[in-house]
């Protein structure tokens, strides 16, 4: 019969890697993406020093190229939800929305200019924002997300010491 239609919403590792399990069978999906740019906090959590984006660029091309038809700047709304998909056709809905907030730190100040949580720093820098933190900086938490800002507030001062020093 008719290939089976699958909306993927999120463009981010679940999705992508939804989309491509179901192409491979044989699945007519199609990949929602909100941002402008497919691979979630991929794209926009981990600094490109880890995870270069010449290569996310070809993962995703590898799942293009299984057939799979991604939609970017396509957020579900009120007005296009789960109910304008089944009317588009589309037999099932695999939601991955990700998760791109940080956690709060239950601790007196949190609310002070300065106090940035590190996902919200990784994000602004990998979309091309300069944020000044000073001369002194302080991570607190030790996986992943804090590392990856330690080492790019490291990366980002170093730039800037370059730059006067050229200038």
């Amino acid at each position: 019969g008719p290939r089976r239609k699958v909306a993927v919403i999120g463009g981010g590792p679940a999705g992508l890697a939804a989309a491509h399990d179901l192409a491979l069978l044989q699945y007519d999906v199609t990949v929602f993406e909100a941002a402008a740019e497919p691979g979630g906090m991929m794209r926009f959590g981990i600094p490109k020093y880890r995870l270069p984006r010449t290569l996310l660029r070809a993962e995703i091309d590898r799942i293009t190229g299984l057939g799979v038809q991604l939609r970017l700047n396509a957020p579900l709304t009120p007005a296009f939800g789960l109910r304008q998909l089944r009317e588009a056709g589309f037999d099932a809905v695999f939601l991955s929305i990700g998760v791109s907030r940080g956690r709060d730190l239950q601790a007196p100040g949190v609310e002070l200019d300065g106090v940035v949580k590190a996902v919200d720093y990784l994000l602004n820098v990998n979309r091309g924002f300069r944020m000044d933190l000073g001369r002194r900086v302080v991570v607190i938490g030790g996986g992943f997300v804090a590392f990856d800002a330690a080492r790019t507030a490291i990366r980002a001062a170093t730039e800037a010491e370059l730059d006067a020093t050229a200038a």
